[in-house]
Order: C-alpha cells, then sequence, then structure tokens
C-alpha cells in the first residue's frame, strides 16, 4: 500500500512502517469523488466493515481491506447513524494522522 505521509525524522532507513491513528480516520459510505473537501494529501482506502464495537463514548470500526487486512477506526458516540456489517466503506485520513517508523534490518553478516 502507499500512503501520503509526512516525511520521517529518521530519514536513513531503507524501509519504513507506517501506524494510522485510528481517532483520525473518518468512516463514510461516500465514495471520495463525491466528497468535496478532499485535498490532495488525503489518504482514500475502500473497504468492508467488518465488524462494529460500541464502547460508551467511543465507536470502533474494524474495516477489512483486501489481502484480509484490517484497520481499526475510533469515532466518538454521538448518536449517529451507523454503517451497516458488510456494507462498503471509505476511510479518510490525512498525512498528519500517519506515524512513519524505522524498520531495523539485521544485517546479513551479523552471527
Amino acid at each position: 500500500m502507499v500512503f501520503n505521509v509526512n516525511e520521517p525524522n529518521d530519514r536513513s532507513a531503507e524501509f519504513y512502517e507506517v501506524c494510522i491513528r485510528p481517532e483520525r480516520i473518518d468512516v463514510s459510505h461516500v465514495p471520495a469523488e463525491v466528497s468535496n473537501d478532499i485535498d490532495l494529501r488525503t489518504n482514500i482506502l475502500p473497504g468492508i466493515l467488518a465488524d462494529i464495537a460500541h464502547l460508551g463514548q467511543d465507536i470502533n470500526f474494524f474495516i477489512e481491506l483486501e489481502h484480509a487486512k484490517r484497520i481499526a477506526a475510533v469515532e466518538k458516540n454521538l448518536g449517529q447513524s451507523l454503517e451497516r456489517l458488510g456494507q462498503s466503506v471509505f476511510m479518510r485520513f490525512g498525512a498528519d494522522a500517519c506515524i512513519v517508523l524505522p524498520v531495523e534490518t539485521k544485517s546479513a553478516s551479523a552471527d
């Protein structure tokens, strides 16, 4: 997967992992092209709503992506109407919602 992210602090690594802050993901059933508030650095991922957990003030959404990967998103419980399980949804999040971490690789000569 390719994401729009802010530049990492440590630019010496060969590989990076990206963590997405779940509270900064907006879950919607509206496709991106219909929405007028999208800028060029907004990440948009389609998925299928696999599970919903009502946890008092928060609602946790678990969205399944292709290749059986899942992303969790957290929204405040404001009494909003919820999507149905199995429904297609879109996740939107900005580059600032991504935390970029260098991946440590083992040296081939290490014993």
